[in-house]
């Protein structure tokens, strides 16, 4: 008897605790997939912990967990054990392909057509661009994982045109595995409400240094004095979280800052309607999802114009640079909040990045590749 062909999904690095873009991406793949009709080829590798949400996405999806191996070192876990538990599966299963959504993907060839997505390859950009680095040991161990990514895998996806440029400087060797396919978006339902009093200058997704956020505080703490609007940070501070609470401390409109850190999705939707503005001034994107969420929701974006941001706001945003220039974003905000775009305007915007952007259209992308109707 013939063994059915499963599409694979990994969320191997993935936990029930949301770390980022990279998790939405991963579920909005699954989503789309599903609604294509192919739950019932989708089988997921994942911890046990994201059974139920898994489950959540669409029932007929085959669901494998990860054996879990108590007093293994977290690496070996990673790694070893990734790569047994692959082989495992290439010979228990039939696969048309299988994805791996993050960087870090087993270090082996598999007897399969195998695809991953870096997301971005940031730790050698970094240094590049804004003079920022990780730590020795960290880097070391990214550099290594990307490199495998590029060396097992048969085809890596750039999330940008941005990204995909990146890699072709840096892995010059592999330009033929590239693909380029932008991150799928899943705009909710809810509509941004014109006649509900907007309340703040919002920011989302404030963890990471890279996001530089204490830029956002201080060129906001510049303007306070002339605008009506408070300053919302939401997300987990993680490891900015002791530069950013010393910037609000120095703020003399403390008072006016909020960290609303990780919240439902309620309480999002609610400030999503109170926002006047949406910033992201950060140094490096390989897509930036949060400022395309808010254009598709008709809300007013200002972002750094550097690395992918532009591309990916398709040029309908406002912009300003250097991204660290207090000065210069504090007259951006200014700007962008004294000549505002008119509804109808934000209508269409959004009605285009909807259109670019929304994951149904972004799952057709991805059943080709997955599905080899492309080669």
């Amino acid at each position: 008897m013939k063994k059915k062909r499963y599409i694979g999904i990994d969320l191997g690095t993935f936990t029930s605790v949301h770390s980022g873009g990279k998790d939405e991406v991963a579920y909005n793949i699954i989503r789309g997939l599903a609604e294509k009709g192919l739950a019932s080829e989708l089988m997921v590798f994942c911890t046990r912990d994201l059974n139920e949400k898994i489950k959540n996405l669409h029932e007929e999806i085959k669901i494998v967990n990860y054996p879990q191996i108590k007093g293994l070192n977290y690496f070996i876990r990673r790694d070893v054990l990734r790569i047994l538990f692959f082989k495992y599966l290439c010979c228990r299963y039939s696969f048309s392909s299988i994805l791996f959504t993050d960087k870090g993907s087993p270090g082996v060839k598999l007897p399969v057509r195998t695809i991953v997505i870096p997301h971005d390859i940031q730790v050698f950009e970094m240094g590049r661009i804004i003079g920022i680095t990780y730590s020795d040991v960290l880097a070391g161990r990214l550099r290594k994982m990307i490199l495998d990514d590029f060396r097992f895998r048969d085809i890596v996806v750039a999330i940008s045109e941005f990204d995909k440029n990146s890699m072709e400087r840096y892995f010059s060797g592999y330009k033929t595995k590239l693909c380029r396919i932008y991150d799928p978006v899943r705009f909710l339902s809810f509509s941004v409400g014109s006649g509900q009093r907007k309340k703040y200058i919002t920011a989302i997704n404030i963890q990471w240094i890279h996001k530089n956020v204490v830029t956002l505080i201080q060129a906001f703490s510049q303007v306070a004095n002339q605008i009506s609007y408070d300053l919302m940070l939401v997300g987990k501070k993680g490891e900015s979280a002791e530069i950013i609470d010393e910037a609000i401390d120095r703020s003399p409109y403390r008072e006016r800052i909020h960290v609303a850190g990780f919240i439902s999705q309620e309480n999002l939707e609610q400030i999503v309607n109170e926002t006047i503005l949406y910033v992201n001034p950060s140094y490096f994107e390989g897509f930036g999802l949060t400022a395309v969420e808010m254009m598709g929701y008709g809300i007013p974006v200002l972002v750094a114009d550097n690395t992918a941001q532009k591309e990916v706001t398709l040029s309908l945003c406002n912009y300003y640079k250097p991204s660290n220039d207090v000065t210069k974003l504090a007259e951006a905000l200014l700007d962008s909040l004294n000549c505002q775009k008119s509804a109808v305007d934000l209508r269409k915007i959004a009605c285009k990045i909807r259109e670019k952007y929304d994951y149904r259209y972004i799952a057709e992308e991805y059943c080709n590749l997955l599905k080899c109707k492309n080669g």
